[in-house]
């Protein structure tokens, strides 16, 4: 359902849909990225549906890794994020003035491994979601090597939660 994302037009019958499908499976009250409530994860679908030129979600693998007190799945997965100059000025926003760094990202798409935690309640709801991505070893592999990767200023920008700045301002909002 979410392979290509999150459809963040309210208007658009999509995201209705998707946001019916995260009510019924995520609790009011899901704790994700140090917040209280799916707010925080409708953002942050939001700004990286707005940040992206592209998005693809790709499962490799997942497990029930324990069964009590709470069911626990961790899932492996890569994201491909097609990076603009738009998505370059949000995520290492000191890179801009360092053109052929820019140049090298420009176009191409980021692969960011990202491993995701659903801890499910005893009603088998969703009641916390833990994300980690490994930043710099997806721009060693953009950039062709770890030289170019410490030059890029403000590594790392993102924590390994994966979060992207929520400023909703920037075109459209949540």
């Amino acid at each position: 359902m979410f392979r290509h994302g999150f459809c963040p037009t309210p208007s658009n019958t999509n995201h209705r849909v998707h946001v019916d499908f995260l009510s019924c499976i995520m609790r009011e009250d899901l704790e994700f990225m140090g917040a209280i409530g799916r707010r925080k994860l409708l953002e942050q679908w939001t700004v990286f549906m707005n940040t992206f030129d592209s998005f693809t979600m790709e499962l490799l693998h997942h497990d029930v890794v324990a069964f009590a007190p709470n069911v626990v799945v961790h899932a492996d997965t890569m994201l491909h994020l097609r990076l603009s100059r738009e998505s370059v000025r949000v995520l290492v926003p000191g890179a801009l003035g360092h053109e052929p760094l820019v140049q090298k990202m420009l176009g191409n798409v980021l692969e960011l491994p990202l491993h995701l935690r659903f801890v499910f309640d005893t009603n088998c709801v969703v009641h916390e979601l833990g994300t980690f991505a490994n930043t710099i070893d997806a721009l060693v592999k953009l950039l062709g090597n770890f030289d170019d990767t410490l030059a890029v200023p403000d590594i790392p920008r993102w924590s390994s939660s994966c979060p992207v700045a929520c400023d909703t301002t920037m075109r459209g909002g949540v």
